[in-house]
């Protein structure tokens, strides 16, 4: 296992801290010891000591699991994470699957804490506290492919909880991708699990944790803005605590706290479980950086805190192998690592179970996942060694220990598992490189009923010079190649795209060539961006060939016309259609009509004389369309939704 190494800076004396880096230990046998080195100064990172070779062995009895071992849960907070974690008992078998399939859950019991392995130690901490987040605020636009549509400015930490009942509250804002949102209901499951609740508002809360993006340069300007209008808040309530996380944090580091002294905690994307633990002892101890250098461990295993109970994320792979010259994702979430295939079935056994019945599966490059895993399997023979064709077979999946053994990726394979599942009936994915869109993986798509008729697939550029520069490692002719094949296979395919304007040296021509693609496509959505530089790619220091941004600005412009002119005559085209539908709660703009996707993830507004639960599957009538969604009315309820609903107690 690759060690991970953390660096802390803390205005506290070293004795009083024991250990200040974590690396955890999977439960397929995998084991740790690794090194901590921990930098403290009383004012600074550059007046410190050092310790090394504090070993951390296997934590996994803790409950306060993946979070750097610390032993001070109570028993009702380890009940509630043992049933978090816990396996299914049983697995049962697929039935068979229509059009309107009312779904069983699939009964789970929770492992007892006797069947887990003791830790060697654990790590001390100095208080308990821990709080709860949700998902609430998107500022990057990626596609709108993954289910539920990321929102602008939209916040929404906490609004189900009223009184306190005295206990500390926590206010989450989000930034970014599909994964930092994910991370976000990792977060805010462990501070829930410390028994904090959601603050109303920002201003209201006790924690607040800014869970951050890195990918454009107006993310750095909106994050740092937010520190600023928080100094206030801090200068009148000193006992609030700010955290930020995420990948700005991991790409910044003590220059957060440089620049915003006031800020609390900084950790990174590869230490998402210790953000409690940095909150309590930092609440006791002083300001706290610590960043993992990087960590093969994912967030999997920890309490999440969802909003939408019908859909949920699943993380299939962290990291990214691609050197695309404008992409920061390497430098923060590291080398490209997928989880085990048997993992992902595991929790996806138990999210149907729990009343989920969507699932997104989520990575840098899902086409690629599970190629690490045949690479290391083939290498190691581990087919036949201890763990036999069993642990293969958890490891890569029953295909590929009972076929071929060759090295390569098991997307393809993981759709259909999953697509298989009881209880899921919406399987989505984001984000596949073209280069890798590979003939099973389409296969999978069109003959497997769960997966939905949706594809996002980034294209970025349709110059072949503009490609060949961002190291993207297609043509633009492979990539219409690509699409077609994928458009072949599956009826009614639905695609939408990224584009980038203005990537430096990108003339008048090669925009053109984007143009006529962009055409040619005939993408449904695209998430269109001007260039940013961000320090650390290949591309920030092309300052020589950057564009103009007027230039950016009018090609942008062009650029829209032509992507909404596709999206409107593609939204147009199902006028008339009856379309399946997944009930997503009231409009934003008209809480009296509701809104849903369909399979293809269009947007879809309905009224309905009876009240419809978030997660219940409709059929629609198409009346109307415009460039961002369709307009319709209720046919009738196809099945109704499945999970429990969250109620807010507040203790007295």
């Amino acid at each position: 296992m690759q060690t991970a190494s953390a660096r802390c800076w803390a205005s506290t004396p070293p004795a009083t801290r024991t250990c200040s880096s974590w690396a955890a230990t999977r439960l397929s046998s995998r084991s740790t010891s690794p090194t901590c080195s921990t930098a403290r100064a009383s004012t600074s990172p550059s007046a410190s000591t050092s310790c090394a070779g504090a070993a951390c062995r296997p934590w996994t009895a803790c409950p306060r699991l993946r979070n750097g071992g610390c032993s001070r849960s109570s028993p009702t907070a380890a009940r509630r994470l043992a049933t978090a974690i816990a396996p299914p008992a049983t697995t049962t078998s697929k039935a068979p699957r229509t059009a309107a399939r009312t779904a069983t859950s699939t009964a789970t019991s929770s492992s007892t804490w006797a069947s887990w392995p003791t830790p060697a130690r654990t790590c001390r901490r100095t208080s308990p506290s821990r709080s709860a987040d949700s998902a609430d605020l998107t500022e990057f636009n990626l596609p709108f492919a993954f289910g539920r549509a990321p929102s602008i400015d939209a916040v929404t930490a906490g609004e189900r909880v009223g009184e306190n009942g005295g206990r500390r509250s926590y206010f989450v804002r989000t930034y970014g991708c599909q994964m930092n949102e994910h991370d976000t209901e990792r977060i805010a499951g462990l501070l829930e699990a410390d028994d904090l609740v959601a603050a109303t508002t920002m201003a209201d809360a006790d924690v607040i944790v800014l869970n951050t993006c890195c990918i454009r340069e107006n993310a750095d300007n909106k994050l740092y803005g937010q520190l600023g209008h928080l100094k206030r808040l801090k200068e009148e309530r000193p006992e609030v605590q700010i955290a930020v996380a995420g990948c700005l944090a991991q790409k910044d580091q003590d220059l957060v706290r440089q620049r915003a002294p006031h800020v609390d905690v900084v950790f990174g994307t590869h230490n998402v479980a210790r953000a409690a633990d940095l909150l309590s002892e930092a609440r006791v101890s002083g300001p706290v950086t610590e960043i993992l250098a990087e960590s093969d461990e994912f967030p999997s295993a920890l309490p999440v805190r969802r909003d939408a109970q019908h859909a949920a994320w699943v993380t299939i792979q962290i990291g990214c192998d691609n050197t695309c010259a404008f992409c920061i994702v390497p430098s923060v979430r590291g080398r490209e690592i997928s989880r085990p295939f048997g993992e992902l079935l595991d929790e996806v056994q138990r999210l149907a179970a729990d009343g989920v019945s969507e699932v997104t599966l989520l990575g840098q490059n899902v086409n690629s996942y599970g190629r690490d895993v045949t690479l290391s399997l083939r290498r190691a023979n581990d087919a036949s060694g201890p763990d036999g064709p069993a642990g293969a077979s958890w490891r890569a999946g029953e295909a590929w220990a009972s076929g071929r053994r060759t090295a390569r990726p098991l997307f393809g394979d993981l759709l259909r598992a999953v697509g298989a599942v009881d209880g899921i009936e919406r399987v989505r994915f984001t984000s596949p490189h073209p280069k890798d869109l590979r003939a099973d993986v389409i296969a999978a798509i069109a003959e497997t009923p769960a997966v939905c008729e949706h594809l996002h697939l980034p294209l970025q550029s349709g110059s072949d010079e503009v490609l060949r520069a961002m190291h993207r490692g297609y043509s633009a002719q492979r990539y219409l190649e690509r699409l077609e094949a994928a458009r072949a296979a599956v009826d009614d395919l639905a695609v939408s795209t990224d584009i980038i304007v203005g990537f430096p040296g990108e003339t008048e021509r090669d925009f053109a060539d984007t143009l006529e693609l962009a055409a040619a496509a005939r993408f449904d959505s695209a998430f269109t961006f001007v260039f940013s530089p961000r320090p650390g790619t290949e591309a920030a220091e092309m300052v020589d060939r950057f564009v103009d941004p007027g230039v950016s600005a009018e090609r942008m412009e062009r650029l829209r016309t032509v992507i909404e002119r596709s999206a409107r005559l593609g939204n147009e085209s199902r006028v008339g259609r009856v379309e399946d539908v997944l009930v997503e709660g009231p409009s934003k703009r008209d809480p009296d009509t509701l809104s849903g996707r369909t399979r293809q993830n269009r947007l879809v507004h309905f009224g309905s004389a009876e009240a419809l639960r978030t997660g219940t599957y409709a059929r629609v009538l198409v009346t109307d369309a415009a460039t961002f969604h369709l307009s319709g009315e209720l046919i009738e309820v196809i099945a109704p939704a499945r999970h429990r609903t969250r109620i807010p107690v507040a203790a007295r």
